[in-house]
């Protein structure tokens, strides 16, 4: 018995969960056996604390527990459907709590999954818990994958969820007795869980930093204040005093101790005055500011914030530039998906509507963009700002979308003084003006870019409130006397095609000929005739200066094949999950995410591309989903070295041998 499960050591354990994982399990086998003492076939002693010391140990841990209580909760709304319990332990691999309804925790109690067991590797052998604490890395623990028989029907998902420091706090687990979970249901489970192990340590930083000032930074905007940024505390010296797992993720940093107690300016290409508050009360900084890592030039858009004067989610986004004017020209020279010609590539549409817009900027006619969802409308309208005359003014953003009355001057203009007894927070008109001087303010006036997104869900109200101020150049600041004169450019966006909002009615004519001066759709991804150079660029941007894997024959064709319902932002997750799948240098078909999720043909993707013999639909109907998925990772292989054998064995990590019995078991041809 114990030879036989040596060879199941040596030969990768069990392959039926993802092969990314299939060293982890191995390695923790391996521990089992070597150091620990384990005999697989035997029922190992669940060991569980008794209710007073598992209380005890709650309430040793009680701000772990409440930070993270939520998440854990949304995790098993987002998974019950599956028939799953979601765990929370302490870095002991101590179950704290459990979440799930009460039929589930019945089930589960027949496997220990209760609060106070003890769920260490050194006691259960290879499991989620123990083994994603051990290895200090997210693990799939699948069925067979399990060290003991006994927990062989489950299926585990766990990460470790860390401090400030780096150190363990616990594990966040799913555990699932779903016996028809596939890998794209468990790839699926585990994005969940390695999303909710972030938000869960972003929660806890922000918790012990909420004294002190906070850099966020993330390489897309939209990402600013989700719980996936990069996290920096500084001091009064604006030197780095705390960084999360996140921020040595993006600044490729080796360890923390590379980046602590240095001036936040040596990690940064940022100007001085971008780290000054807003407030003579500290209160948050509402910017936004591009800035360069110094050490790897990749851009990131940060923000910094400090929660001691009791701030609230800002709800607009406005885009400051650097006030050196090389600054400036440098961020146009970087930006590269606000730059008109990365964003029409090849494609005669797009180039036509380029060309459009070009011949009225800065001639005070307003903008109207349509287009299905995530076709890029947001990014196209900060590109019209970077290249106009209000460039060095604000971008701001306004999702029309639920926006109501008193919110549209808060959103919009913000109030010029903070009014203290009515609790008001810096509404905004001082906080536009401020950067242009003393003698803006005295006139009462600024210039900003307007990006109204989805204009037709705007309340009649707003409708007839947003006309007033187009037809009369001022605003009128709420609850005051005090009137602003605006010189803004307008660029509104929708969904909804253009007839579409004229003839149901959606916006009031009135506004509609004021916004409508010139107006364009963008198309689709699937109606763009540069769609390969657009997948190419997108992959490129997406890796920013990081060097992008290269695409498989197969996988590009997949991409192209796709009719991609949500276009851009349909394609980015895509390809952001497909590169952190690969190994860094090719992505394969099996790369590609849950294409269940993203409406791919199934059966197409199960298919050979290839067909060279006639056999490889008799072939691929003979192999298993594991067996497919190797032979179409051996083919890509073999295409992107050209069949040079050598350096598909190296991109492959077998042996020439090996890779010859592969390619005779699956009559591969070979060229």
């Amino acid at each position: 018995m114990k030879q036989e499960s040596k060879n199941a050591v040596r030969t990768g354990v069990d392959l039926t969960g993802i092969s990314r994982f299939r060293t982890l399990i191995a390695d923790s086998w391996k521990r089992c056996e070597n150091s620990y003492g384990l005999e697989r076939y035997t029922s190992p002693k669940v060991n569980v604390l008794d209710s007073m010391s598992t209380r005890l140990l709650q309430e040793e841990c009680e701000e772990f527990l409440r930070i993270s209580q939520a998440e854990c909760q949304q995790l098993y709304e987002q998974t019950c459907r599956t028939g799953s319990i979601v765990a929370l332990t302490n870095n002991d691999s101590v179950i704290l709590k459990t979440f799930g309804d009460s039929s589930t925790e019945e089930d589960f109690k027949k496997s220990y999954l209760i609060p106070g067991a003890i769920w260490s590797e050194e006691h259960q052998g290879t499991n989620g818990m123990g083994t994603s604490i051990k290895s200090n890395k997210l693990v799939n623990v699948h069925k067979s994958d399990h060290f003991f028989q006994r927990y062989q029907d489950l299926t585990c998902i766990s990460a470790p969820i860390h401090d400030h420091e780096g150190r363990i706090l616990g594990a966040l687990d799913i555990t699932t007795l779903n016996p028809e979970i596939n890998p794209e249901e468990q790839q699926y489970t585990c994005d969940l869980v390695q999303a909710a192990t972030n938000y869960i340590e972003y929660q806890y930083f922000q918790t012990r930093f909420r004294e002190t000032p906070l850099l966020h930074f993330h390489p897309r905007r939209e990402s600013l204040q989700r719980g996936s940024e990069g996290l920096i505390a500084l001091d009064s010296d604006n030197r780095i005093i705390a960084v999360n797992e996140r921020s040595l993720f993006f600044l490729k940093a080796r360890s923390r101790e590379t980046l602590l107690g240095k001036n936040v300016n040596e990690i940064f290409e940022l100007a001085d005055s971008a780290l000054e508050y807003e407030g003579h009360d500290h209160s948050e900084r509402r910017r936004e500011t591009a800035v360069f890592g110094r050490e790897n030039g990749r851009r990131y858009i940060a923000q910094l914030t400090n929660q001691s004067a009791g701030i609230q989610k800002n709800r607009t986004s406005v885009i400051f530039t650097s006030s050196e004017e090389s600054a400036m020209d440098q961020e146009k020279r970087n930006l590269s998906a606000f730059s008109f010609e990365k964003l029409s590539g090849s494609d005669p549409t797009m180039k036509n509507i380029c060309e459009r817009i070009k011949r009225v900027l800065d001639k005070e006619i307003n903008i109207m963009i349509t287009g299905e969802t995530g076709t890029g409308k947001e990014e196209f309208a900060r590109t019209i700002h970077t290249y106009s005359k209000l460039s060095d003014r604000p971008f701001i953003y306004l999702n029309c979308s639920g926006l109501t009355e008193p919110e549209l001057f808060v959103e919009l203009i913000r109030s010029y003084e903070s009014d203290q007894k009515s609790g008001h927070n810096h509404d905004a008109v001082g906080t536009m003006l401020e950067p242009f001087g003393a003698e803006n303010q005295e006139r009462r006036e600024f210039s900003c870019t307007v990006f109204l997104d989805q204009v037709s869900d705007l309340s009649p109200v707003l409708q007839q409130d947003l006309l007033h101020i187009l037809q009369t150049g001022q605003i009128t600041v709420p609850e005051t006397t005090l009137k602003v004169t605006v010189d803004w450019q307008i660029i509104s966006s929708d969904c909804q095609p253009l007839h579409t909002i004229v003839d149901e009615n959606l916006v009031r004519p009135e506004l509609y000929y004021r916004l409508n001066g010139i107006n364009f759709r963008l198309p689709s991804i699937k109606d763009r005739e540069d769609k390969e150079a657009l997948i190419q660029e997108m992959l490129r941007l997406e890796n920013n200066a990081v060097r992008s894997p290269h695409l498989s024959k197969r996988a590009t064709q997949t991409l192209l094949d796709y009719d991609w319902p949500g276009n851009f932002r349909e394609l980015k997750t895509v390809l952001k999950t497909a590169t952190a799948m690969s190994d860094g240098r090719l992505i394969q078909l099996a790369d590609l995410p849950n294409l269940r999720t993203h409406r791919y043909d199934e059966s197409a993707m199960h298919k050979p591309v290839d067909d060279q013999n006639g056999h490889a639909d008799s072939i691929g109907e003979s192999l298993t989903p594991v067996e497919l998925a190797e032979r179409e990772a051996i083919m890509d292989a073999l295409e992107e070295c050209h069949w040079n054998m050598s350096r598909a064995t190296s991109v492959l990590k077998m042996s020439r041998s090996t890779l010859y019995r592969k390619i005779k078991k699956y009559e591969i041809e070979v060229n």
